[in-house]
């Protein structure tokens, strides 16, 4: 663990005691966007914003909407993963003293990760989730990600120095086509869920459920099948047969290029977070290059 994912550790476990959780031995479950930390053997997890919390501010915007959707979802007999009840979901701040950390806290749900679910099946799950989400209520911006989020993040690696000048020019580029697109695109929108992959999606002793709702946006249901299609281009044929309707593959390739965008630019933040992953965003950004010339 670096020393972000130390603090989130340690504010976790602060926030939870503040609130009379009993915690004997919190264990990171995963680190990537936000940290993941059972907080044993309280049958509770806390989602301490680590990554993302150099890209968002506040961070605990992003989290209560997750909490607001999945919240009401869990209302409407959806399958999502709830927010606890064990103490109050949030959002906290933790002290400075433990980096002044922004979470949640939810429900522990056994499932399987030896077998998560496959492509396929997360295409089949997406339509109802779809449904569920028609009447939410809240606002929710239109492909927030990649027309409000997306100028911060190419700022932030021009802060941190994390790509050559070139290379930022080739980004920002990319995202001015990409966002001249998607901008004349407002038609047939719905609540979406924003990060639709098979690994916000959990097989479990009593059927799949969704989570990770702080990407949620409105916009064409493409965006949220171009997703899901990404994460394995070479199998996206028979993913796409398994979602009823699909759109077509002409209104799915834009967005494709987009979602390879959002990708690469977060690569490198992952890249100069944890050094291991360096070469991973170096070789991300050489194969994103070569796809896409401008």
């Amino acid at each position: 663990m670096d020393a972000l994912a130390q603090n989130a550790m340690a504010a976790a476990v602060e926030v939870a005691l503040l609130h009379g959780l009993s915690v004997v031995s919190p264990r990171l479950l995963k680190d990537g966007s936000n940290a993941m930390i059972h907080l044993q053997p309280a049958p509770v997890v806390a989602r301490v914003s680590t990554t993302s919390s150099l890209l968002r501010q506040p961070a605990e915007k992003w989290l209560q909407r997750d909490l607001d959707i999945a919240t009401w979802l869990h209302a409407q007999g959806a399958a999502v993963v709830p927010p606890t009840g064990e103490v109050p979901p949030g959002p906290h701040i933790s002290s400075a003293k433990t980096g002044g950390l922004a979470m949640t806290f939810w429900t522990y749900v056994e499932h399987d990760r030896e077998m998560p679910p496959t492509d396929e099946e997360t295409a089949m799950a997406l339509p109802g989730l779809h449904r569920a989400l028609e009447k939410f209520p809240g606002h929710l911006p239109y492909l927030g990600i990649l027309l409000d989020e997306l100028p911060h993040w190419l700022h932030w690696l021009e802060q941190n120095r994390a790509v050559s000048a070139a290379d930022l020019i080739a980004l920002r580029q990319a995202h001015w086509g990409v966002a001249q697109t998607l901008q004349k695109n407002r038609s047939r929108l719905r609540p979406l869920h924003g990060d639709a992959h098979r690994g916000n999606l959990l097989r479990t002793p009593h059927g799949f459920l969704w989570t990770d709702f702080e990407d949620a946006c409105t916009g064409p249901v493409a965006w949220d099948v171009a997703i899901l299609l990404s994460r394995d281009p070479a199998n996206a044929e028979s993913t796409l047969e398994a979602y009823p309707n699909a759109p077509s593959w002409n209104e799915i390739l834009p967005f494709m290029e987009a979602r390879e965008l959002v990708a690469v630019i977060y690569r490198q933040v992952l890249g100069r977070r944890f050094p291991e992953r360096e070469l991973e965003a170096i070789d991300a950004l050489s194969a994103w290059h070569r796809k896409f010339s401008f």
